[in-house]
């Protein structure tokens, strides 16, 4: 279940990393704010491969962090209408979060 863990954050960490890539000449506020989810994914993957106590917190704030960019993100460049796709991304984020709750209370 570690090993899931830490591919499901590196994945969602990939995700947010090309988002990030896709918008940063249009809107770089919101890349900034993308490369600082993945960048704390990542942490959470590895904090989550190695069994650290930090690696629970790490990936509810780089889910959370992710979520909310990507939804502020749609609210400014749709004009307030925000695509179904962030329902998606947030239920990805939830499986995500539990499969790192899932991996700690194993690692314990």
């Amino acid at each position: 279940m570690t090993t899931l863990a830490s591919v499901l954050l590196l994945a969602y960490a990939a995700l947010t990393a090309f988002r990030a890539w896709g918008i940063i000449r249009r809107r770089s506020e919101s890349a900034m704010g993308f490369m600082a989810a993945a960048a704390t994914l990542v942490i959470a993957a590895v904090a989550v491969a190695f069994g650290h106590w930090a690696s629970v917190p790490f990936a509810l704030v780089g889910v959370l962090l992710a979520s909310l960019v990507s939804y502020l993100d749609a609210r400014v460049s749709r004009g307030g209408v925000v695509p179904w796709r962030h329902a998606l991304r947030a239920a990805f984020g939830a499986l995500v979060v539990v499969a790192v709750l899932v991996a700690r209370a194993g690692a314990s």
